[in-house]
């Protein structure tokens, strides 16, 4: 059968206007699935091949502050919270003490180096016991004049990079004169270390080679691109 022209001239333009379209529409698929470029692109490929460089940025706006910390989030908060009181002593070391114990331990050390260690209920309300440990250990002391950012800070900061159930809490030094919190905490399917730069809340990295990295300052840093 023949066409009329009338007929003929509508098929064309319905034609060229379904081409127009599958254009577009290649054009659109094309621009999606290409490989995005600037900074973007870059942090993506990075995260994707677990090279990103350690943050020096604290993860907490104010990381020496607890005002805003929610010590009934975990028992082991309660339990340093209960431990402090309306003292002025600061805990350095928090440990969930095994099944069949009385209960939590927090050692906290005061003002003029002593130490003493106090231990709670398992819910972390209410004190035990608290034994005076006599004076701490010269390094301890130095690692706690070193620290910034306290230890319910620390385990709140674990809390949210690795959530669990905190186990233990301690202070420790990297290499480079980094302080660092050191959370231990029971996750799902196994118990994950979260370890808190002690001067900015900045969660550093495992490994000697990231901790190297986390402790160059930015001066050496321009200094070894030069």
């Amino acid at each position: 059968m023949s066409s009329l022209p009338g007929q003929t001239g509508a098929m064309t333009s319905t034609s060229s206007s379904a081409t127009v379209v599958a254009v577009m529409m290649s054009a659109a698929l094309l621009s999606g699935c290409g490989i995005p470029d600037g900074p973007q692109g870059g942090a993506e490929s990075a995260e994707a091949s677990g090279s990103l460089p350690p943050s020096n940025e604290p993860s907490a706006e104010n990381p020496t502050s607890t005002a805003d910390v929610d010590a009934g989030q975990d028992v082991a908060l309660s339990a340093v919270s209960t431990a402090i009181g309306d003292g002025e002593a600061e805990p350095v070391a928090f440990s969930k003490s095994v099944e069949g114990a009385t209960g939590m331990s927090v050692d906290l050390l005061a003002g003029d180096g002593t130490l003493q260690h106090v231990t709670t209920v398992h819910d972390g309300s209410e004190r035990v016991e608290a034994e005076d440990q006599g004076q701490a250990e010269d390094q301890l002391q130095q690692l706690a004049e070193a620290a910034e950012v306290p230890m319910l800070r620390a385990m709140d900061i674990a809390l949210t990079e690795s959530p669990g159930v905190l186990l233990s809490a301690e202070l420790q030094d990297r290499k480079g004169d980094l302080v660092v919190w050191v959370v231990t905490l029971e996750g799902a399917t196994s118990d994950n270390r979260v370890v808190v730069d002690a001067s900015n809340g900045a969660v550093v990295p495992e490994g000697q080679e990231a901790r190297e990295t986390a402790t160059e300052s930015p001066t050496d840093a321009s200094e070894d691109d030069s």
